[in-house]
């Protein structure tokens, strides 16, 4: 049986309210191993500094790093300053139009 992204996301709510693993798989017919990978993602884990975040999380906070990155290396490589007049600004972006996969405000 398929389920939808939806009722993953169901389950794994009530897993994480306190259903345990072995009723929820049993009740829906669902391998543990499967429900295990469902979960993987929600597991939260704790930093040096207490802090619990998710694997989903990190992987979000990782995307937006990368993007960040990207922007910072396109402003950098072309000298780009927030203060710079918007002509000058736009002049600039239009050489750059489609070099770059990321779009930047500034």
């Amino acid at each position: 049986m398929k389920y939808s992204a939806q009722s993953k996301q169901t389950l794994v709510r009530r897993y994480l309210s306190g259903k345990s693993v072995a009723t929820l798989t049993a009740k829906h017919n669902i391998p543990r191993s499967t429900f295990y990978s469902w979960i993987k993602p929600y597991r939260k884990l704790k930093s040096s500094t207490d802090t619990e975040f998710s694997c989903q999380d990190y992987h979000n906070l990782k995307r937006l790093f990368d993007k960040l990155e990207e922007k910072l290396q396109v402003i950098k490589s072309h000298r780009m300053q927030s203060f710079a007049p918007l002509q000058e600004k736009l002049r600039t972006l239009e050489k750059l139009y489609g070099q770059h996969r990321t779009s930047c405000k500034f």
